[in-house]
């Protein structure tokens, strides 16, 4: 996939549409949605980048001293057949990982490294209707997984 991005960005490949791969995620384009964590309120706001090729979430947390910021960028990987993400925050961490659609929701498998810190999480996202979703994050321990923190994200009046 690297070499894909390489050509591409020597301007040696023509578009390659996700063709509504993106399709589980897409209730969440053109909206902010709020919750509250444990450091805080959590924003998030998604919208659709180069012909909804992307999506991306930019989200910030308050509360934290200063607020948190974090940047997913969504996209389709044909070679793997399945949505992919990378995260960047303003704390110099990065993950990567999947969206794996089961039957208890989406589910988001990713590797976190910040700093020497690796750990093995994953995010479950659960729509709730049109207004809401919820999420459950939970980390893979030696007893199995463990449960980190749960909210329900709501839907907001302002769009993107």
């Amino acid at each position: 996939m690297r070499s894909i991005w390489y050509l591409c960005m020597l301007g040696l490949c023509g578009p390659v549409l996700a063709g509504g791969a993106l399709d589980p995620l897409a209730f969440l384009v053109g909206h902010c949605w709020e919750g509250e964590i444990h450091a805080g309120t959590d924003k998030h706001c998604y919208r659709w980048l180069y012909n909804e090729q992307f999506i991306i979430d930019e989200h910030v947390v308050y509360g934290d001293e200063p607020d948190y910021h974090g940047t997913t960028v969504y996209y389709y990987d044909n070679e793997d057949e399945r949505i992919e993400f990378f995260y960047i925050n303003s704390r110099g961490g990065v993950s990567t990982g999947y969206a794996d659609v089961r039957e208890e929701g989406i589910v988001f498998p990713e590797k976190v490294v910040s700093g020497d810190d690796v750990r093995i999480v994953e995010t479950v996202l659960q729509p709730d209707g049109a207004d809401a979703y919820r999420n459950i994050a939970r980390e893979q321990s030696v007893g199995g997984w463990k449960t980190w923190w749960e909210t329900t994200f709501q839907r907001l009046e302002e769009s993107r």
